[in-house]
């Protein structure tokens, strides 16, 4: 798994207490969520960390097939599968690669991590947390995972898979008066930072 444990078990922490943990072992894997986010990894490959994580919060891993959501204060709710969390298949369909630039964008309230379409040079935000939690020291055995890539070059959401595992984040969008900070940057070639 290439995510950076700590920072993963934060995420998974704050799903739990504010939106939701969702959880479920379907796409022959452990898919957990907060509903933005989506990290699926392989039966068989999934951390010992990572159980004990889910099991921490949720109380259980949910039985093969099952989906549920865990929040602090109620009881787990069992959910529907949804294809958007299959993110072997939705790799598949994402073929219009994009590339991490080495800019981040410090707003008074958030960060965002720029990346650039590499078909057409458009360029777009992402929650910088959600790329700082990709981290290629945690990959042990595994190979250096493929991404980020989306199925448009508007990338509303980014992939990043290899063997074992996949992680799939929303971009965010920037309001009226940052939009010519994109708008500058277009087209220009940067060094890709991951």
């Amino acid at each position: 798994m290439f995510l950076n444990k700590t920072l993963f078990k934060k995420m998974i922490k704050r799903a739990f207490q504010k939106s939701g943990l969702i959880v479920g072992r379907i796409y022959e894997g452990l898919v957990v969520s907060d509903g933005n986010w989506v990290s699926w990894t392989r039966s068989g490959a999934v951390p010992n960390w990572l159980k004990a994580a889910i099991i921490e919060y949720a109380g259980k891993l949910p039985e093969e097939g099952q989906i549920f959501t865990a929040m602090k204060g109620d009881m787990l709710q069992y959910e529907i599968e949804d294809a958007q969390w299959d993110l072997p298949e939705r790799f598949q369909r994402s073929k219009v690669p994009f590339s991490v630039t080495p800019i981040v964008y410090d707003g008074a309230f958030f960060k965002a991590r720029l990346v650039s379409c590499s078909r057409t040079g458009d360029i777009i935000p992402i929650p910088e947390e959600y790329c700082d939690v990709i981290d290629f020291s945690e990959l042990g055995e595994e190979h250096r995972p493929t991404g980020p890539s989306a199925e448009t070059k508007e990338g509303l959401s980014l992939i990043w898979k290899n063997e074992n595992s996949a992680w799939l984040i929303p971009r965010t969008y920037f309001t009226d008066e940052r939009k010519p900070i994109l708008e500058r940057l277009e087209g220009l070639e940067f060094k890709e930072v991951m």
